[in-house]
């Protein structure tokens, strides 16, 4: 399957010849969880704890 045929195949589905996603970081409950962890950080109310890094 060469770049022609691939080319020809997205041309004729009339569609990018990958997937697109939402990213979810910026959804509005993920928008909300980090604005309320930044306001525990400004007014001294966050618990912050130290951990090792997880080599993947």
């Amino acid at each position: 399957m060469g770049q022609q045929h691939i080319t020809k195949k997205t041309g004729s589905e009339r569609k990018i010849s990958f997937e697109t996603f939402a990213d979810l970081f910026y959804s509005e409950t993920n928008m909300k969880y980090l604005e309320n962890v930044v306001s525990k950080i400004n007014n001294g109310t966050a618990i912050l704890k130290e951990h090792n890094i997880i080599e993947v």
